[in-house]
């Protein structure tokens, strides 16, 4: 529920930083239960004891378009890493990266220009890979439904040299990114290959 509320109003670093805390207390309300009811668990205080201490931090850095996203596929939760780039050399740009289970680190570039997108997305073993090139038109009606069009996505292992290498790049919109980063992750969640087994 509340990762659903995180993706619902993901537009800006307010929304991510509510969407975090909300996360925080409810999963802190949620072992004070336990606590009251007598079924809490050393691991559940280990885990509380975590969140309390990561997720200021986490939500420090989002100040600087750096955040951890949590995915749940399959009852299974993963934590997504983006960094959202706006510096003049390298404007309009969003990395990501995840562990996954099956397939290893699982690595997404995205270069904005205009209204469309270029970039890759990589695992560290060929059956991610597959898994990802089978994925294509996920990638592509999601990204559409953000009004983006795919000019150069690479899903089969490959790094192209770095995009955009002019140096009067255009400044893309913060909110923009952020919608972008949006769609990336949805589509990622709905490839499944964020809790493959």
């Amino acid at each position: 529920e509340k990762e659903d509320q995180v993706f619902e109003n993901f537009e800006g670093k307010d929304d991510i930083i509510y969407g975090l805390e909300s996360i925080r207390s409810g999963l802190s309300e949620r072992v004070h239960e336990k606590e009251n009811d007598g079924t809490i668990t050393a691991m559940d205080i280990q885990a509380l004891k975590y969140l309390n201490a990561g997720m200021p931090i986490a939500m420090r850095a989002v100040e600087e378009d750096v955040f951890q996203v949590p995915l749940v596929v399959n009852g299974e939760v993963s934590i997504m890493k983006v960094s959202i780039i706006q510096d003049k050399e390298r404007a309009g740009e969003i990395k990501a990266s995840m562990d996954t289970a099956k397939y290893g680190i699982l690595e997404a570039f995205i270069h904005v220009e205009g209204n469309q997108i270029e970039g890759y997305i990589t695992t560290e073993e060929e059956k991610g890979q597959k898994a990802l090139e089978d994925s294509e038109l996920t990638f592509r009606s999601v990204f559409a439904k953000a009004g983006m069009e795919v000019r150069d996505l690479r899903l089969d292992g490959t790094k192209p040299m770095q995009y955009g290498l002019e140096t009067n790049r255009e400044e893309v919109a913060t909110s923009k990114l952020y919608k972008i980063t949006k769609q990336l992750l949805t589509a990622i969640k709905l490839t499944g290959i964020a809790s493959d087994n």
